[in-house]
């Protein structure tokens, strides 16, 4: 057997850090936005980097994790296999439900946070 069936062969036990990651998969990608962005492009404005290349950093991070949350509200169940989450479809149904309101809610605030590449000028004084 391959490592790869090996992954995503359903575990007999559930995974409590598969399963917390399951449901804050969406948030966690959030914090990670906020934390790239903004740590990067205060690195950047910091060093006298120009304006196009902190857009270009907000707008490529954004949308990174943009596909990456939107490949997961698609796909919930190969992500599921993969974290190792339970095969009891009652307790899966709700862990779904919950993952996918928290990924949506995530993916709009990642579009809204990259917006600010369009709408904010990169670099202002005073910031």
């Amino acid at each position: 057997m391959s490592d790869l069936e090996n992954l995503l062969r359903p575990r007999p036990e559930p995974s409590t850090l598969g399963t917390l990651t399951y449901l804050l998969l969406g948030p966690l990608a959030w914090a990670l936005q906020l934390t790239l962005v903004y740590a990067g492009h205060t690195l950047v404005c910091s060093q006298g980097g120009s304006a196009a290349l902190g857009d270009g950093l907000v707008i490529v991070v954004s949308a990174v994790l943009a596909v990456l949350v939107g490949s997961f509200l698609l796909f919930p169940l190969a992500v599921a296999r993969v974290l190792g989450l339970t095969r009891e479809m009652d307790a899966r149904a709700a862990y779904d439900r919950i993952a996918r309101v928290a990924g949506v809610l995530a993916l709009v605030a990642i579009v809204w946070t990259g917006t600010t590449a369009v709408l904010v000028e990169a670099c202002a004084q005073g910031r």
